[in-house]
């Protein structure tokens, strides 16, 4: 059975817009014989390939038509002799080092959405039993999955406003409007430091240097403000959508 991964990624330029990255491990390939810990980056042995990859986004998402953006990142995991230590729910029979893993750069292929993109597919995938497809979520797949339905909440609550964002790039500034979540409650602030307090290590793992890891707060944070604003802009385009129904 495969493991799905979602992972966020935040935006790093200002021209970036941040997005979600999917990849799976899969218990297909063999086990790697020989000593697999690199400093330096190497592919991840036993990520699942672009072509079962790509059949099973589109099996969680059909509407999804566009062509799928293919996109490699490079996750600090841990890692033994072996490799990159499998997730708990991906079920092999390989040999186990006993040894304590050590963080590692592992290049993952996958596919990457845009935000408006990265919503859709989240909504369906909140929809579908995906072991029914032979697939298990991971601990960051579920843990996107009570990420989605606090933003669902938000929205739901209609607990948004129109605002300006700054964006520097360089000498240049210019200003983009943006929808934000408003999280003004004491509800909201218990939630928050809830969920940033549980945030798996591996949703953190894309940072440049391990040692620098990206606060669960910022990927929070800039998770919610991202879907937010993807799913106001898209229902604001439906035709129709702000008019009233015919009596």
């Amino acid at each position: 059975m495969d493991v799905l991964h979602t992972h966020w990624l935040m935006p790093r330029s200002p021209n970036d817009e941040g997005g979600l990255f999917v990849w799976a491990e899969t218990a297909v390939s063999h086990q790697p014989s020989r000593d697999r810990r690199k400093k330096s980056a190497q592919p991840h042995p036993f990520t699942l390939t672009q072509v079962p990859l790509t059949a099973l986004v589109r099996q969680i998402n059909p509407t999804h038509q566009q062509k799928l953006n293919q996109h490699s990142v490079t996750l600090w995991l841990p890692t033994n002799k072996f490799g990159p230590t499998p997730s708990p729910e991906l079920l092999h029979d390989w040999e186990q080092d006993a040894a304590s893993p050590e963080l590692r750069p592992w290049i993952v292929k996958g596919i990457r959405f845009s935000a408006r993109e990265a919503f859709q597919f989240l909504v369906a995938l909140n929809d579908n039993d995906v072991e029914l497809r032979g697939v298990r979520l991971g601990g960051d797949g579920r843990y996107v999955q009570h990420l989605l339905n606090f933003t669902l909440e938000i929205l739901a609550q209609q607990k948004l406003r129109p605002t300006l964002v700054e964006i520097r790039d360089g000498r240049d500034l210019r200003y983009e409007a943006r929808w934000q979540p408003i999280l003004d409650s004491e509800q909201d602030a218990r939630r928050l430091t809830q969920l940033a307090a549980t945030m798996p290590a591996i949703c953190r793992a894309d940072a440049p240097d391990p040692d620098e890891t990206i606060p669960p707060r910022a990927i929070l944070d800039s998770f919610l403000n991202h879907m937010v604003d993807a799913a106001a802009r898209a229902w604001g385009r439906k035709q129709g959508f702000y008019l009233p129904t015919d009596s």
